[in-house]
């Protein structure tokens, strides 16, 4: 299944399988990770800037428990921000010792799945998610993690099964809901994801991450009219829905209304400065006006926010191949380390975000 799941306005709820080498471990954690700010309704969190809070979250995690030893959400916010395994291997420890007096929750077996998947241990994390679902059937949250590890492991039978699970336990405008939409998107099923979100939108309509990712499918399908649609009714909701506005530049710059795409895309930014994906929006906006020198700042500008986010790095090299920057200067943007000695660079340049 090589079809990828693009992240809509740059949120991921879920990651896509892709053709890297990497790990199923290290796919489990990160997808478990952000299943976890998901569940907790921050489905908008980058990754990069929830790393960023850890230290914080520890140091509150643990005056709590100073006053509170056995206290149980400050212990799964140990888990969550425990970073070196030392601190993994000490709160399993705190974990499994506090199961005896906090008695077998759903909550301690959901914070040692996390655990387990930051020491590489995926049948414990397995196992651990499967006790969370024994003793609390009924959790939205359960289920939904044990989807999203299946799903890092591409078994996506047992990932559909946990996802349904979730979703019929949860109200009709639940971002449980939204994922297994996500996961039929992901599973080349688009008609039964426009089902479930068309359904959403009549029984909740107030739900506004449906008509996102309405607008976002009818878009890539280039419906442009449904996707206006969509997102006019989103707007009319919420005029200053920030991921509206971008996919509302993403429609104008797909209909080739150049400046009209602009104008969204700085209203984003005037709003949320360092969203990344809207700068290299803009910067694509930029590229189709013909203004090549403003659309290389704000890819620039891109980079430094999202030093990996290779669509950006990769558009900037071609840009600056293209204005001869690289010859003169072997300048890529402060990126160079990321794509220098790769033979394959000349290929991946000339079909980078086309």
């Amino acid at each position: 299944m090589g079809h990828s799941l693009r992240c809509l306005g740059g949120s991921g709820r879920l990651l896509p399988f892709s053709g890297s080498s990497e790990g199923s471990s290290s796919r489990a954690r990160r997808q478990v990770r952000r299943e976890r700010a998901v569940s907790r309704g921050d489905d908008r969190v980058p990754e990069h800037l929830f790393g960023g809070k850890r230290e914080e979250a520890r140091e509150q995690a643990t005056y709590v428990l100073g006053k509170d030893p056995k206290n149980l959400d400050a212990l799964a916010l140990l888990g969550d921000s425990a970073t070196t395994s030392e601190d993994v291997d000490a709160t399993i420890r705190r974990l499994e010792a506090a199961r005896a007096e906090l008695g077998d929750r759903a909550k301690i077996y959901l914070t040692l799945g996390v655990l387990y998947l930051r020491k590489g241990d995926l049948p414990k994390a397995e196992r651990a998610f499967q006790d969370a679902i024994a003793r609390e059937p009924k959790s939205v949250e359960a289920h939904s993690l044990l989807g999203s590890f299946y799903l890092s492991k591409r078994d996506v039978v047992q990932a559909e099964r946990e996802f349904k699970a979730a979703a019929d336990l949860a109200p009709m405008g639940s971002l449980a809901r939204l994922k297994l939409a996500d996961f039929y998107l992901l599973a080349q099923k688009p008609d039964e994801a426009k089902r479930m979100l068309l359904e959403m939108t009549q029984k909740a309509p107030d739900f506004l991450p449906a008509w996102r990712l309405l607008a976002e499918i009818a878009l890539r399908e280039r419906n442009y009219d449904e996707s206006s649609k969509a997102l006019q009714t989103l707007l009319k909701k919420n005029p200053s829905d920030v991921e509206g506005h971008l996919l509302l530049g993403r429609l104008r710059l797909a209909k080739g209304e150049t400046s009209e795409a602009i104008q969204e895309f700085q209203q984003v930014l005037k709003v949320e400065p360092g969203h990344a994906v809207a700068r290299y929006q803009l910067a694509l906006a930029q590229i189709q006006a013909g203004n090549v020198q403003q659309a290389k700042g704000d890819l620039k500008e891109a980079i430094a926010v999202a030093p990996n986010y290779t669509e950006a790095v990769l558009r900037l090299a071609e840009l600056n191949i293209q204005t001869g920057a690289i010859a003169r200067t072997g300048e890529i943007g402060g990126s160079e380390g990321r794509i220098r000695g790769r033979p394959d660079l000349g290929t991946q340049l000339r079909g980078a975000g086309r």
